[in-house]
């Protein structure tokens, strides 16, 4: 069964607060700090997607695809992208991201990224009286 709303959206929030818990405790392996945010935003899109009715999502490719053409937000999955390739950029290519970094990404990348998106699952919530 796959995952629904809700618990997409739990592990968004488990996966920003391994994020705070890096930059604030460990104070070091900022590049895991970054992957967590973007893997909070894979749940969070996921969860935007799942909301829509569109299908599960299986690739980062079909991820760009159905998402664009689902949302119509270019500038949306810009910001997706950007911290997409700042992880790899941790992960593969061994960039050493500072804790400046960190929160620069934090602040004008991931937030705006994950409100816009939060917006949307909003939007096609039901209202209650």
């Amino acid at each position: 069964m796959l995952p629904s709303t809700a618990d997409r959206l739990k592990q968004a929030t488990d996966n920003e607060a391994f994020a705070t818990a890096i930059c604030d405790g460990i104070k070091a392996h900022f590049g895991w700090a970054i992957t967590s945010l973007y893997y909070a935003l894979v749940q969070v899109s996921r969860a935007y997607l799942a909301s829509a009715g569109r299908p599960a999502i299986t690739s980062h490719s079909q991820f760009q695809s159905e998402f664009v053409r689902t949302t119509g937000d270019a500038a949306l999955y810009a910001l997706y992208r950007e911290m997409q390739d700042s992880s790899e950029e941790a992960r593969y290519d061994c960039n050493p991201f500072s804790l400046a970094e960190v929160q620069q990404l934090r602040e004008n990348v991931y937030r705006p990224c994950k409100e816009g998106m939060v917006k949307l699952i909003q939007a096609l919530s039901p209202k209650k009286p």
